[in-house]
């Protein structure tokens, strides 16, 4: 998959979340290496706010390289940025996910829960 041509999506999250999600050990992961994974498995979010069902997950279109403070605009703070898992949104549509914008003004859009994408995903830890 050529990640370049296709809108990339990225899931921050905290290490209880990336091991969660992508089943890899957070502390074998170095920072700013690339790891990557053939499927993500998404549980039950927990903030409701700009979801637009209950348990939604929250995606941007923001890359891994975000700066912290994009990152805390639209909601991911703290260790919640700690690590970026990025997957393309064809990938996430031919597995069943479709990405939905809740407030695309400021880029936030959202994947149903319990949601599984199948593809070329990377995962990298920011910090």
């Amino acid at each position: 998959m050529d990640m370049d041509k296709q809108r990339i999506i990225t899931h921050f999250t905290d290490a209880e979340g990336v091991k969660g999600i992508t089943g890899l050990e957070p502390s074998d992961l170095t920072v700013g290496n690339t790891v990557t994974v053939n499927q993500i498995r998404f549980g039950v979010g927990r903030n409701p706010f700009n979801a637009l069902n209950p348990g939604d997950i929250f995606v941007t279109e923001l890359a891994p390289d975000a700066t912290s403070r994009q990152l805390s605009f639209i909601g991911a703070r703290g260790a919640k940025q700690q690590y970026a898992i990025s997957f393309s949104d064809e990938d996430a549509f031919n597995s069943g996910t479709r990405v939905l914008p809740s407030d695309a003004e400021k880029n936030i859009f959202v994947i149903p829960a319990n949601s599984v994408v199948n593809g070329v995903i990377e995962v990298v830890r920011r910090f």
